[in-house]
């Protein structure tokens, strides 16, 4: 049953997705139910990150509690500052809490309103995308199944493991790509 699903993935037509290259662009194709997805996402991204801006502005860092913010700074920390586990510094979260909401605002500047094509041009716009790909996942992880319908979680974790390594196989074939998978 869930071999169908995976398949389908494939398709932008089918709720998929698909990337290739052309000259030095990575190009990809995204079924429209998905840019809202991910735009959706990306938003509660930003506000999360503003959020946690204002704490530190007011002197008040937020704390790790949920699980979507230990996941979401966990593996930005381990990645970045090699914390593992990690810890919250404030001085490491404030410099986190940047890096989601710029990360996030890139990728949505290169989220189409509509239609389903999206071009890539720069390692920026590859980084970009291939992290908000890893946040979502990670915060749909982190969701478990008592907020998410077991088969839809389980879908967009495979949608965006799956389109996390297309886009990284088609940047590689030209040069850019910098960022690698975490477990």
């Amino acid at each position: 049953m869930r071999t169908a699903k995976t398949l389908k993935i494939d398709s932008p037509f089918a709720g998929g997705t698909t990337w290739d290259v052309v000259d030095r662009t990575v190009i990809g194709a995204l079924a429209p139910t998905m840019i809202s997805t991910l735009r959706r996402g990306s938003e509660d991204f930003l506000w999360f990150a503003e959020r946690r801006i204002a704490g530190h502005q007011l002197g008040r860092p937020g704390r790790w509690d949920h699980p979507v913010e230990r996941e979401l700074l966990g593996w930005r920390s381990r990645l970045a500052f090699e914390l593992d586990p990690p810890v919250v510094i404030p001085e490491i979260d404030l410099k986190l809490s940047h890096w989601v909401r710029n990360t996030h605002e890139e990728f949505l500047r290169r989220l189409p309103d509509t239609g389903g094509m999206v071009q890539l041009e720069s390692v920026r716009d590859v980084d970009a995308w291939l992290h908000t790909l890893i946040d979502h996942y990670k915060a749909v992880k982190a969701a478990g199944e008592e907020q998410l319908d077991p088969d839809v979680r389980a879908t967009l974790m495979a949608w965006f493991r799956n389109t996390f390594f297309k886009i990284r196989r088609a940047a590689d074939r030209v040069g850019l790509t910098r960022v690698r998978p975490t477990s």
